[in-house]
């Protein structure tokens, strides 16, 4: 038992092992460094398809709703909000008035995200926002 230790001990003084301690440290810190990376970019890729989609949706909206309110067709406007609402990944989507009232009543107002955008609705400029 004694060689044994008296091994061990030579082999953590050695070159050896504080060659391979630093080569170790460095390999994980390099495979760290990549995986941030990864999620990094993963999750930009994710929140750009995701405001793709919206923009998508967005635009799909503001060239069908404006002849279902010329022809007053509010029932159509439900139907497409909860056909946008179905959209797992899209938290909701309303048509507002010059004023911010919105025109459909399909809408979630317990939701703490909808009722925070709807206090700020008066204040959009952007109909894609």
């Amino acid at each position: 038992m004694p060689s044994l230790n008296r091994k061990f001990r030579r082999f953590k003084s050695s070159l050896a092992a504080k060659y391979l301690v630093v080569v170790s440290t460095f390999l994980v810190t390099t495979q760290f460094a990549v995986g941030v990376f990864q999620v990094g970019r993963t999750y930009s890729r994710q929140i750009e398809d995701l405001r793709d989609r919206a923009e998508t949706q967005a635009q799909f909206l503001s060239e069908v709703a404006p002849e279902a309110i010329y022809n007053l067709d509010f029932l159509y406007l439900e139907t497409l909000m909860q056909q946008t609402s179905r959209e797992r990944d899209l938290v909701y989507s309303i048509i507002v008035d010059t004023e911010g009232n919105n025109l459909t009543r399909y809408l979630n107002r317990d939701d703490r995200v909808i009722q925070r955008q709807l206090s700020a609705a008066p204040a959009m400029t952007d109909p894609i926002a």
